[in-house]
């Protein structure tokens, strides 16, 4: 499988650690709407799930 077929999106947190929301294949060059919702959504469910765990 070739590099340029995937999309990975992914946020820092923290400065060193590396929170990946959602991989997929690429199909299209534009990405539609709905995976980078599911990819803010991800994130942002193992943010609060990491705050709980910390306190």
């Amino acid at each position: 499988m070739k590099c340029d077929k995937i999309r990975i999106y992914f946020m820092y947190h923290e400065n060193n650690i590396i929170i990946v929301g959602l991989i997929i294949l690429k199909k299209t060059q534009k990405a539609p709407e709905r995976y980078k919702l599911q990819a803010i959504s991800n994130i942002e469910k193992y943010i609060r799930s990491n705050i709980y765990e910390k306190t």
